[in-house]
C-alpha cells in the first residue's frame, strides 16, 4: 500500500511517493512505521522491520537514507531500528529518534546530518527496569534562553501502573531526565503549541482501572509538572454514548493524540485535543 495526500480544496486524495530508490515507488522490502513532518517539504520516516531511516526535503518526491548513516556515526553507536521519531514544531531540522529497543534517545539539530546521544532515560530515578519508551515529544522553543524540552512517555503493560513522563531540558547545556510524578503508564505525550506562554504538557495515561487524558502545567525552573490543576485533571477516554469503560494499562496497545494549533492550556474553551487508541478488548 502507499501513502496518500489530501488536497483539501479539491476534496480528493492522491498517492505520494514513499521512501524509495530512484525511479521506484517503494524500496523492497520496506515498511513506513513512523512518519513525522517538520514542514510542508521536510519529512522523516522510519522503517522498523528493515532498520532504515529516511528523509525527504521536497515533500515526498525524493528520499534519501543518508541520515541513517549519520545516526550510526554517533557516539555511542545506536542499535537500530529507530522505533519512534519527533520533530520540533518550530524547527524542521531539530529531530529526535528513539533507538536501542526503545531505551535511548538521540537528537539532531541539523536535519539528521549529525546526531548526539542524550543521557540515557534509564538514569531517571523513576525509570523501572523493563520500561520502554512508548512515545517522544519535542517542545517549541521557550524562555529568554530559547531552550526546549524533550519528553518521553514510559510504560510496561505488566498489570501495574508504574510508568511516567520523564523530561529533559535542553539549552546551551544538556540537563538530566526527571520524572513528572504521574505514576501511570504513558502511551502518548505532547506539548502545547503555545508552550512558551501556557507551559502545558498533555499525556494519555493508563492504570489498573482505565485510560485517561491528563493535563499538566510545567514548573520550568525545577523541571517538574503540576497535574492536579485543571478540574478534572484526569478525564477518562471512554465512549460518551455507551458509557463503556476505557482499557486498562495491560489492555491498551497504543494511543495517539492531535493537539490543534490554537490549543491554549490557560483557556478552558481552547483545551481541545483529539485522541484515539487501540486495545485488546472491544469496549
Amino acid at each position: 500500500s502507499s501513502h496518500v495526500l489530501a488536497q483539501f480544496e479539491a476534496l480528493r486524495w492522491t498517492p505520494i511517493r514513499t521512501p524509495s530508490d530512484e525511479d521506484f515507488f517503494a524500496v523492497t522490502p520496506s515498511e513506513v512505521s513512523a512518519l513525522v513532518l517538520g514542514s510542508e517539504s521536510v519529512w522523516y520516516a522510519a522503517d522498523i522491520p528493515n532498520s532504515s531511516l529516511y528523509r525527504t526535503l521536497d515533500g515526498g518526491r525524493t528520499w534519501d537514507d543518508g541520515i541513517e548513516d549519520a545516526l550510526l556515526d554517533a557516539t555511542p553507536t545506536p542499535t537500530l531500528p529507530v522505533w519512534d521519531l519527533a520533530v520540533a514544531p518550530d524547527d524542521p531540522d531539530f529531530i529526535v529518534a528513539v533507538t536501542d529497543g526503545r531505551q535511548e534517545v538521540y537528537v539532531s539539530q541539523d536535519g539528521g546530518d549529525s546526531w548526539e546521544a542524550l543521557p540515557s532515560p534509564s538514569t531517571a530515578a523513576e525509570w523501572v527496569p523493563g520500561h520502554v519508551i512508548a512515545d517522544v515529544a519535542v517542545s517549541p522553543l521557550y524562555g529568554d534562553n530559547e531552550q526546549r524540552d524533550v519528553a518521553v512517555g514510559i510504560r510496561l503493560p505488566n498489570g501495574a501502573a508504574d510508568g511516567d513522563v520523564i523530561v529533559i531540558q535542553l539549552d546551551t547545556l544538556i540537563g538530566s531526565w526527571r520524572g513528572q510524578g504521574l505514576d501511570a503508564d504513558v502511551s502518548r505525550v505532547a506539548f502545547s503549541p503555545n508552550y512558551d506562554d501556557d507551559e502545558t504538557i498533555i499525556a494519555i495515561v493508563s492504570d489498573t482501572t482505565g485510560t485517561f487524558l491528563a493535563t499538566g502545567y510545567r514548573v520550568i525552573g525545577s523541571n517538574t509538572t503540576l497535574w492536579e490543576v485543571t478540574n478534572p485533571y484526569y478525564i477518562e477516554i471512554s465512549h460518551m454514548n455507551t458509557g463503556a469503560l476505557s482499557p486498562r494499562e495491560d489492555q491498551l496497545i497504543y494511543s495517539d493524540i492531535v493537539v490543534p494549533p490554537d490549543y491554549d492550556g490557560d483557556n478552558a474553551s481552547k483545551r481541545v485535543v483529539y485522541v484515539s487508541y487501540a486495545s485488546t478488548v472491544y469496549l
